[in-house]
């Protein structure tokens, strides 16, 4: 590993303590008590049936990501230990056991499972903008303090245009991008190969299909994971509102992109989520704890997915259940 890869790890490891440690200053334990003792048994059971219709449409979703390769019951554990795992461990962990589980598991080439990804966390990156910029357009009036115009709109539109101008380069150009690179010895054979693959996996996808199947089925997703969460903070009564929570959601899943992430991603989660909420004008420690509690109870969910999945992906290998 290079001295530049650990001082970046070791730059976010110390920028999400802090993250930590500024929140944890200022939060609301109270509130945080609160919120658990007002949610309701029928409504945690009820969140967490809905989580696992979640992560349903999500193994449908990447069914078709990967072309049919693996089907929608075989890759239901394999999104349930995505979940656990990206809501246990930092820097994109859920994708690494993803890639993992399904060439170990099913013989998908790494270059097709990169792709899926790829693909997948485009969709995801757009839909949520569209929603970023929607209700930021909507509560435009109401935004107050460091959460600018700029930050808001400038920024996260300059992010995705330059994602999607990369992907469109890679896409188009890519071939001879890769030639370029062996040219100057920047590339070896392998990492060539490699390359290639994934570009040539990337150029299998059409339009149509990313537009009349992946995209919708991504956007129900997207949906279901809302409500749920909405339906949480709601019944915790922090009584902020949906739309407020919404776009507090979708500013938390954008801000995320960035690769700065504590184990559990705690603080990394709650510190754009209150950010967003203060800027609407919520008092910053319900805000804050608000955050902790909705993200601790998702968290309790992906543990009990974690269990689930173990097993569930032990009886599939066994036979004990039917992946067709």
């Amino acid at each position: 590993m290079g001295v530049q890869v650990k001082l970046l790890r070791l730059l976010t490891t110390v920028l999400a303590l802090a993250l930590v440690a500024f929140l944890i200053s200022r939060v609301q334990l109270g509130e945080i008590g609160r919120a658990f003792k007002s949610l309701s048994l029928a409504a945690t059971i009820i969140g967490f049936l809905v989580y696992l219709l979640f992560n349903m449409v999500k193994a449908i979703r990447f069914s078709l990501l990967l072309k049919g390769e693996i089907s929608p019951t075989r890759l239901l554990p394999v999104m349930l230990l995505y979940s656990f795992w990206s809501n246990l461990l930092p820097m994109r962990a859920g994708d690494l056991s993803y890639l993992y589980m399904v060439k170990t598991g099913d013989g998908v080439k790494l270059t097709r499972g990169l792709s899926s990804l790829i693909i997948g966390s485009a969709v995801d990156a757009s839909l949520n903008l569209v929603l970023l910029l929607a209700l930021g357009l909507y509560f435009i009036g109401q935004l107050e303090g460091s959460l600018s115009l700029a930050t808001l709109f400038i920024i996260p539109l300059g992010f995705i245009l330059l994602l999607i101008g990369s992907l469109g380069l890679l896409w188009i150009k890519g071939a001879k991008l890769a030639m370029w690179f062996r040219d100057k010895g920047w590339l070896s054979r392998v990492v060539l190969d490699r390359v290639a693959d994934l570009l040539e996996e990337i150029g299998r996808f059409r339009s149509r299909e990313i537009l009349l199947g992946i995209v919708p089925v991504s956007s129900l997703a997207l949906g279901i994971r809302l409500i749920l969460q909405c339906y949480l903070v709601d019944g915790m009564k922090f009584g902020f509102g949906w739309l407020k929570v919404i776009f507090a959601l979708s500013f938390t899943g954008f801000f995320n992109l960035i690769p700065i992430q504590s184990v559990a991603g705690l603080g990394t989660v709650e510190a754009p989520w209150s950010w967003a909420l203060v800027s609407l004008g919520e008092e910053s420690g319900r805000a804050i704890a608000s955050g902790f509690s909705l993200h601790g109870l998702i968290i309790g969910y992906s543990l009990i997915c974690g269990g689930l999945g173990f097993t569930i992906r032990g009886l599939i290998n066994r036979g004990g259940i039917r992946s067709g």
